[in-house]
């Protein structure tokens, strides 16, 4: 458990010194990647078998991990950060990554 929060701090410590440099699709990435390994860390927890995140993200919901406001707030940020490996980087600025990663950042400390 300590292991998957540090590994998340570290890669969202990664991710803001980026988007501090203006880099906001490596940034956004990043702070995917600690998203997603969130969510893998609370399904272990839980015993739901790993997979997309998108599907994850619904199990842990089901299992009453968090409720469903935080599913679809955790699916627009899936959907975020599907962009930026996808080459759509004028589909979100600067402040949507931010938001990004700050909601990650929360999620990970209320979460983990």
């Amino acid at each position: 458990m300590i292991k998957a929060e540090l590994l998340s701090d570290d890669i969202l410590d990664q991710a803001k010194t980026l988007l501090a440099s203006g880099y906001k699709d490596l940034a956004c990435i990043l702070a995917g990647v600690a998203l997603e390994a969130t969510l893998k860390e609370l399904c272990g927890r839980s015993g739901i078998e790993l997979g997309k995140s998108d599907k994850m993200n619904a199990d842990l919901c089901k299992a009453e991990m968090y409720n469903m406001a935080k599913q679809k707030q955790i699916t627009a940020w899936i959907d975020l950060r599907n962009k930026a490996p996808h080459g759509d980087w004028n589909a979100y600025d600067l402040a949507d990554v931010d938001a990004l990663v700050v909601g990650v950042e929360r999620f990970i400390g209320d979460y983990l």
